[in-house]
């Protein structure tokens, strides 16, 4: 095994490439964000591959500090996930986030060589769909976010961000940027009920006919009305008629609520991911 690194993200992806289709949704994320960051024009912090021979085998991409998604050919019968580790091991990367076997392996290799330890930051499920059976309860409107939007924008993904990162509240400053993000992607709906946003979700990762939904969200105030589940419906559906043969979303297991919600919708179980969380060098 040896691994080689890239600072070309169109070399990265051309060596890559076959690799990852061969699992094109579970493999979603990061070639996703990979096609982004060269859309964008933005080289990611690091691109890493690890060969057996001359097949690439893992695949590594990190594109915000301190964290990387990985990507595996799980068709391979063993991995030797130390050389990766190694090179790992001396970044600033401290949570790797891929298919749920194959990333606690390579966390617990890469805490091996800092010799530290590692832990479970979140459980996740990733579930596809290529079908809607949801009926949707109320007479809603699904919009575009538009600029007018905004003020209520920074307030939603503030305060998502809150639920899934308690204790850790966004400033509303840089909730505000990433509202104005969403605003350039133009990827991110309301569901209007009466005229009124009851509930929010955002188109993201294009890839081939596949594309992901998240950022749901639905304020305290409108929870318990099935809102997030018409509005999820309503956008799958919306995909679906664009052309997307399948839909994408990650859950939070810890979250039993929106698991179930999601299976009434139409959404499926493909596989588990893990985001692990590694300590710093002991």
């Amino acid at each position: 095994m040896n691994v080689i690194t890239y600072k070309s993200s169109h070399s990265f992806y051309e060596d890559v490439r076959c690799m990852l289709e061969q699992n094109l949704l579970e493999n979603n994320l990061l070639i996703g964000l990979l096609l982004q960051s060269m859309k964008n024009g933005n080289e990611p912090l690091l691109m890493a591959v690890a060969y057996k021979d001359t097949i690439p085998v893992l695949a590594c991409l990190q594109t915000i500090p301190e964290q990387a998604i990985v990507a595996f050919d799980i068709k391979q019968p063993s991995l030797d996930y130390k050389p990766l580790a190694e090179l790992l091991a001396k970044t600033k990367i401290e949570r790797v986030i891929g298919l749920k076997r194959e990333t606690m392996r390579l966390a617990e290799t890469i805490a091996e060589e800092r010799n530290t330890t590692t832990s479970v930051h979140m459980q996740q499920r990733l579930y596809t769909l290529k079908e809607v059976s949801h009926t949707e309860a109320h007479k809603g409107t699904l919009v575009k976010m538009t600029p007018e939007n905004l003020p209520l924008i920074t307030e939603w993904i503030s305060d998502f961000q809150t639920c899934i990162t308690p204790g850790n509240p966004l400033p509303l400053e840089e909730a505000r940027k990433a509202a104005e993000q969403q605003l350039i992607k133009n990827g991110l709906y309301l569901y209007v009920v009466d005229g009124v946003p009851v509930s929010m979700a955002n188109l993201t990762r294009p890839v081939d006919k596949t594309i992901t939904i998240n950022l749901v969200y639905t304020p305290v105030s409108e929870r318990k009305k099935g809102y997030a589940s018409d509005c999820v419906a309503a956008l799958s559906k919306h995909c679906l008629q664009l052309g997307y043969e399948s839909l994408l979303l990650y859950t939070d297991l810890s979250n039993p609520t929106s698991n179930h919600i999601y299976q009434l919708i139409g959404y499926k179980a493909l596989a588990d991911s893990v985001s692990m969380q590694i300590g710093r060098r002991a």
